[in-house]
């Protein structure tokens, strides 16, 4: 056997097919949606007095967290944070500085303008 088969098969004994598939899939989404957060922010910041604000987009479901419906919609300069009921700082949407909390499964996006606050 590889050591690839012996992992995953170990994998399938400890947490079961399933769980394995179910976090494989979250923790793929979370880093993909994360790196295309950061690029986003990365070029905001990169395009330099183009973009003075940005707004917070979260979805309407019921999966949303109640610190995340509570931004929608919300404006603020675009050096500064959202900061959550729970006191987490974020730049956007994912930012790998929040709390894991706050971003695993984030489907959040921010929505960047050249209006002021």
């Amino acid at each position: 056997m590889s050591v690839e088969e012996i992992s995953r098969l170990g994998g399938r004994a400890v947490y079961g097919e399933e769980r394995i598939d179910w976090r494989t899939d979250m923790i793929a989404r979370t880093e993909a949606a994360g790196a295309m957060s950061q690029g986003s922010w990365d070029q905001a910041q990169a395009e330099g007095d183009l973009f003075r604000s940005k707004t917070w987009l979260s979805f309407d479901a019921k999966e949303t967290r109640d610190t995340h419906r509570a931004f929608n919609e919300t404006t603020v300069d675009i050096n500064d944070p959202f900061i959550t009921l729970n006191g987490d700082v974020l730049m956007y949407p994912l930012d790998p500085g929040a709390d894991a909390g706050e971003v695993i499964n984030c489907r959040c996006v921010l929505a960047y303008s050249d209006e002021p606050v």
